[in-house]
């Protein structure tokens, strides 16, 4: 029996990050935990966008490793041969704000 692993949160981050631990460590029992599963998720309503938000604080490098994962496993899903079964695909855009609030 391998080790259990619990991953909080069924968005895109939760989803991405267990399926990079099951395939990492085949033998983990992988389960995710969530107040909400898709199509009741944050990521369902946004249309699957992803982008990093803030980042900062005493956790800023563990972060941004984190957040270089996910963003390179979703760029290989997009050019990926299942891209059009899965919906996933890469675009360009602007995220316009005013600045952030304290």
């Amino acid at each position: 029996m391998g080790p259990r692993v619990v991953v909080l949160g069924a968005g895109i981050s939760g989803l991405s990050s267990a399926v990079c631990v099951q395939q990492a460590c085949p033998q983990a029992q992988v389960e995710l935990v969530s107040e909400h599963f898709s199509p009741d998720t944050t990521s369902d309503g946004s249309a699957g966008f992803w982008e990093p938000y803030l980042l900062g604080g005493e956790n800023a490098d563990l972060t941004m490793r984190v957040c270089e994962t996910t963003y390179r496993y979703m760029f290989d899903l997009a050019q990926s041969p299942i891209a059009s079964v899965v919906k996933a695909q890469k675009l360009s855009g602007y995220h316009f704000y005013r600045g952030i609030d304290a």
